[in-house]
């Protein structure tokens, strides 16, 4: 199955920057953390009541919390997940596709070295 880090996808590079900046022109009260509650970016002393889920493939991977802009975060970084999580679906299927096309080729390799009938039958 495949799964989204959040941590990890906020540490990919620029994004970190983007969403810092983000945060900075809307208020810059708003704290995002994972789904387990640990902050990636901000500090307790900005959290309000409102948390919004951040999700991919219906799937909560982390909190953005803070007013109500915080919510615009929510869903960029929703958005930016689900987009990961395409990659990753499609990066997977990819792999099988390969796995499956090189299990054929040596299947083809092995009836091609064969001499007669009765010997790629067995």
């Amino acid at each position: 199955m495949v799964s989204i880090n959040f941590k990890k996808l906020m540490t990919k590079q620029g994004l970190a920057s983007v969403v810092k900046g983000t945060i900075a022109a809307l208020d810059g009260n708003i704290a995002i953390q994972d789904a387990e509650g640990a902050i990636l970016i901000g500090d307790r002393s900005h959290f309000h009541s409102n948390r919004y889920a951040v999700k991919a493939a219906s799937e909560v991977i982390g909190w953005v919390v803070g007013g109500t802009q915080a919510a615009s975060v929510a869903e960029m970084l929703g958005y930016i997940a689900s987009k990961e999580y395409e990659k990753k679906i499609l990066a997977t299927d990819a792999l099988e596709k390969y796995e499956e096309i090189n299990c054929l080729y040596d299947i083809s390799g092995k009836i091609a070295s064969c001499l007669g009938v009765k010997e790629v039958t067995k």
